[in-house]
C-alpha cells in the first residue's frame, strides 16, 4: 500500500496526515491506533493532486472502526469515488474530537450528513 504524508488544514492549523490508497472492496488491515481518519477521493487535475473529502471520523480503534463502516458509510463513500484514506494518529480523545469537529466544519463532507 503506497503511503506518504500530506498537510491538511482546519481551523487555521495544519495537520500532517498519512495518505494511503484505499479500496472499499478490499480495505486491507489497519492498526488499532487512536486516530482521526478521512475517506477521500484523490484526483489529479492538470498534474496537480487534489482530494475531495467524503467522510471524517475519529476512533480509539482504527482497524475495527474501518471494518464497521461496511455497514454504515461504504455505500456513500464508494458512490463518490473513495480511493484514499487519510490517517492522523492522535492519542488524546479530547483532541481527536476537536480535530474531527474542526475538519467537519471546514470541509462539510457529504457522507457525514447521513
Amino acid at each position: 500500500m503506497k503511503s506518504y504524508k500530506k498537510g491538511f488544514t482546519a481551523a487555521g492549523k495544519t495537520y500532517n496526515f498519512t495518505v494511503q490508497s484505499f479500496a472499499i472492496d478490499n480495505p486491507g488491515i489497519f492498526f488499532e491506533i487512536n486516530a482521526v481518519y478521512i475517506f477521500a477521493a484523490q484526483t489529479y487535475l492538470g498534474g496537480k493532486e487534489d482530494f475531495k473529502i467524503l467522510y471524517i471520523g475519529q476512533t480509539r480503534h482504527l482497524g475495527t472502526r474501518i471494518r464497521e463502516h461496511e455497514y454504515d458509510k461504504w455505500d456513500c463513500v464508494k458512490s463518490k469515488g473513495c480511493n484514499s484514506i487519510l490517517i492522523l494518529q492522535v492519542d488524546n480523545e479530547k483532541e481527536r474530537i476537536q480535530i474531527e469537529s474542526d475538519f467537519i466544519k471546514q470541509y462539510n463532507p457529504p457522507c457525514n450528513k447521513q
